[in-house]
């Protein structure tokens, strides 16, 4: 792309969203300093003894779920306005995906015969099946109906299956042109636009970093069948020994995709259909990079998780971060807490973000460092507008 198309893209692309961001954000320069948004520690869920790989909410906000390598726990709002454990599910969880009404949690396993296999889970914690014939799982994710869940094994091929059968509906073919290097040996990251017909992956081949899926219902021969098909990449330029896809999000309009890069601390957002690169915004440089990011239900914010411990919350509309907080542990020595994962309330109202990381007790009084510990924890930050003091 020649400098003036890019340009030309990035003036589309804030047109368009300071007309979708009206109704959320003032329209003047005047009224947006007149406020200020903040964050405060709203509640620490703690019972982890791992580094918290990843927490979600569900679609009403009234569970989380959140997992380590070892457990998977549910926490219930509660009529005190608090989250409380509800269950702990004892297993192996190298990655896990809840569905959106919190009803249903599927985790990977390793079936030393089998290889990595998929197990259900109800949200009380209770055993419902396992998928008998998908082996060597590596990610999955819902649809946004819930009706399906796509899982994707370590060559890159997806798997559609029927949740309320738990049968499987049909498989994709592999990604073309795979580029087999230590970027690609585990997936880390789906997305799936809010319509459910396209499926985002983190999977590099020459194409592009980021495959993109369409995911079909036909009729054909009379009976309703499945297709997925591959239909395109985004980020190229990402295929790098150097660059690691760190996020991924759709905005909730459908409209836009947003990719996070890891080490070079980039966010790139690309038109949906076209999958043409609209615009970019960068933040501070870190050895530990991005961690993950997500979109406000809204569509009107972009979290992104630093390597640092630091939560920045970008303005999409008006290009330029409006809070920035430490959520975890900052570098300390040579050790590091970083965030495991980021993620909206529905109503916008709480991040929350997890702990993955290690650091040293400092013991003032021997002026010595003690027992090295993990951040296991799981946090909500209260997000809140008030009015800026400056502003008479």
């Amino acid at each position: 792309m020649n400098q003036l198309g890019a340009l030309e893209n990035m003036s589309v692309f804030l047109s368009m969203y300071t007309r979708r961001g009206e109704k959320y954000m003032p329209g003047n320069s005047k009224d947006v300093s007149s406020f200020k948004v903040v964050a405060s520690l709203y509640q620490t869920l703690q019972g982890h003894n791992h580094a918290v790989l990843g927490a979600s909410f569900s679609n009403d906000g009234h569970v989380i779920v959140s997992h380590d390598p070892c457990t998977i726990r549910v926490w219930k709002w509660h009529d005190q306005q608090q989250y409380v454990s509800h269950c702990v599910i004892e297993t192996e969880a190298t990655a896990i995906a809840t569905s959106h009404d919190g009803c249903f949690i599927a985790s990977i396993y390793e079936d030393r015969i089998l290889g990595e296999k998929v197990r259900l889970w109800s949200s009380d914690g209770k055993w419902v099946t396992d998928l008998s014939s998908q082996h060597d799982a590596c990610h999955m994710i819902f649809t946004p109906d819930d009706r399906q869940l796509a899982v994707v094994d370590h060559s890159g091929c997806v798997s559609l299956w029927d949740v309320t059968t738990w049968t499987l509906l049909c498989e994709s073919d592999l990604p073309p042109n795979a580029i087999k290097t230590r970027l690609n040996n585990r997936i880390r990251f789906l997305a799936f636009a809010p319509d459910g017909q396209r499926l985002a992956i983190e999977w590099y081949t020459q194409n592009g970093a980021v495959q993109i899926y369409e995911i079909e219902e036909i009729l054909h021969g009379g009976e309703i069948q499945w297709q997925i098909s591959w239909s395109g990449a985004v980020a190229p330029a990402m295929v790098q020994a150097h660059s690691i896809v760190r996020g991924l999000s759709y905005s909730p309009d459908w409209q836009y995709l947003a990719v996070a890069s890891d080490m070079e601390c980039i966010v790139w957002i690309f038109d949906a259909f076209s999958l043409h690169l609209i615009g970019s915004f960068n933040l501070p440089r870190s050895i530990y990079g991005i961690a993950d990011i997500a979109y406000s239900s809204d569509g009107t914010y972009l979290a992104l998780a630093h390597g640092d411990g630091t939560v920045w919350v970008w303005d999409v509309a008006y290009q330029n971060p409006i809070l920035t907080f430490s959520a975890h542990l900052g570098d300390i020595g040579p050790y590091s807490t970083v965030i495991g994962s980021i993620d909206w309330s529905p109503n916008d109202r709480l991040i929350m973000t997890t702990g993955v990381g290690l650091y040293k007790n400092w013991d003032a009084d021997t002026e010595k460092s003690t027992l090295d510990k993990i951040d296991s924890s799981v946090k909500l930050w209260k997000i809140q507008k008030i009015p800026n003091p400056r502003i008479s």
